[in-house]
């Protein structure tokens, strides 16, 4: 029975060339929208690959280095990490929060220290 259907409607390609413009515009139309998905799919997953990549690289890092300080400009390399961004964010405040809470001739002292962040 599926034999019988395929010989009386032929192929895929002289069904759509058999057809009227409209149905060839609206295929050509579907066409392209989807070769521009799966454009968009395929650039999804390596920008998601790399965000992963790059996380459990700094995630790595993280755990093996001692100073907070040259962790925070290691956190250039990753760009798109979000664990990096969350650790820049958050030590910027953290400094931001030491200074705002040291008196003025304090400042010199606790600045060494904060290198041992």
């Amino acid at each position: 029975m599926i034999f019988l259907a395929q010989e009386s409607f032929g192929s895929l390609g002289s069904l759509v060339l058999n057809s009227g413009p409209m149905a060839q515009a609206i295929l050509i139309v579907l066409l392209a929208f989807s070769v521009a998905s799966w454009t968009i799919i395929v650039k999804k997953i390596r920008f998601y690959r790399e965000v992963n990549h790059q996380s459990q690289e700094f995630f790595g890092l993280f755990r093996k280095t001692a100073s907070l300080s040259q962790l925070y400009g290691d956190c250039q390399r990753y760009t798109k990490s979000p664990l990096a961004g969350i650790f820049k964010n958050g030590y910027e405040e953290l400094n931001h929060q030491i200074k705002a809470s040291e008196p003025s001739g304090e400042r010199s002292a606790a600045s060494g220290a904060q290198g041992s962040l």
